[in-house]
């Protein structure tokens, strides 16, 4: 996806994801954020990519909501919080998220009443 045609820069990518994302391009938010915390170029940064990523998840983002979800399940850039973990993988296996779902059922495996309602009979 990146560098095609061109000499790759993550510094470059991120530069133009970032001027995307604050212009309020979802998709922009979730890039940067998956590049802040996997890119092997850069060093770690779970803060900043959990705020691009909270930006996507707000716009519903299915891969944005896993992400986040997992950085809430493990206190990487946000305090832990395993109820905001569930709600956000939740909604991500509402949309049909394998990867979302698969964690519910291994994290979750006496699911609350909220989230059998949530999800659907999608779990």
């Amino acid at each position: 996806m990146f560098g095609i045609g061109v000499v790759k820069s993550v510094g470059t990518a991120i530069k133009w994801l970032r001027a995307s994302a604050r212009e309020g391009f979802s998709e922009a938010s979730l890039y940067l954020g998956l590049i802040l915390l996997y890119d092997d170029d850069l060093e770690t940064n779970h803060t900043e990519a959990a705020r691009w990523l909270r930006k996507a998840a707000d716009a519903n983002d299915a891969r944005a909501l896993r992400e986040l979800g997992l950085l809430y399940a493990k206190g990487l850039g946000v305090t832990e919080d395993a109820a905001e973990a569930q709600r956000l993988m939740a909604r991500s296996a509402a949309q049909g998220n394998k990867e979302a779902q698969e964690w519910l059922d291994t994290n979750c495996p006496q699911k609350p009443e909220w989230l059998q309602k949530l999800v659907g009979e999608n779990l």
